[in-house]
C-alpha cells in the first residue's frame, strides 16, 4: 500500500492516468471534478472517491483555493501509466 498527500492548485489537474490497483482519495479541502472512465462527477471537501483498478481517471481543482487530498493505493510501488499505457513519472520520483 502507498499513501500520498497532494496539493492541487486552483485550476490545475492531475495527468490523465491509471494504475493496476484500487485508489481511495479523501478530499480534505477544495472542490473539483473527477473523470473516471466515461463518467464525470463533482465533489467537495470531505468527499471520498474510490477509483477501481485500471480505470483511466483525472482529478481537477475547480475551487479558488488549493485542493488538499490524501490518496491510498492498494499496492507498492505503484506504477502509474498514461491513458495509452506509457509509464508516467511521478513528481516525487528521482530524476
Amino acid at each position: 500500500m502507498e499513501v500520498w498527500m497532494q496539493t492541487i492548485a486552483p485550476g490545475a489537474e492531475t495527468p490523465i492516468h491509471f494504475h493496476d490497483c484500487e485508489e481511495v482519495i479523501v478530499i480534505l479541502s477544495g472542490s473539483g471534478t473527477c473523470r473516471a472512465g466515461e463518467e464525470d462527477f463533482y465533489f467537495s471537501a470531505n468527499s471520498t472517491l474510490v477509483i477501481a483498478p485500471n480505470v483511466v481517471h483525472q482529478i481537477g481543482n475547480t475551487s479558488d483555493d488549493d485542493m488538499q487530498l490524501i490518496a491510498a493505493l492498494g499496492m507498492a510501488p505503484v506504477r502509474v501509466k498514461t491513458a495509452d499505457g506509457a509509464e508516467l513519472k511521478l513528481p516525487w520520483d528521482a530524476p
